[in-house]
């Protein structure tokens, strides 16, 4: 697993960063909600794009295409 976050915007303005490791299902019901594998449930309104090294080029792992190892 990487070490992929994302950045978010609670409901209320405040911006958390999550590690993607630790999220089980993210719910539009109407407002998103992000449940976490400790159970924690964070209602969000948007969110940025991915943060971190990982970000820029994609994971074999998680796309499911393989790949080689980088210079």
């Amino acid at each position: 697993m990487g070490n992929r976050m994302i950045s978010v915007t609670r409901l209320g303005g405040t911006e958390v960063v999550i590690n993607t490791d630790l999220i089980v299902t993210v719910e539009k019901t109407p407002d998103t909600v992000i449940t976490l594998t400790t159970g924690d449930r964070i209602m969000v309104r948007d969110h940025a794009a991915s943060l971190g090294a990982s970000a820029s080029a994609p994971d074999p792992a998680r796309d499911g295409k393989g790949g080689g190892e980088e210079a």
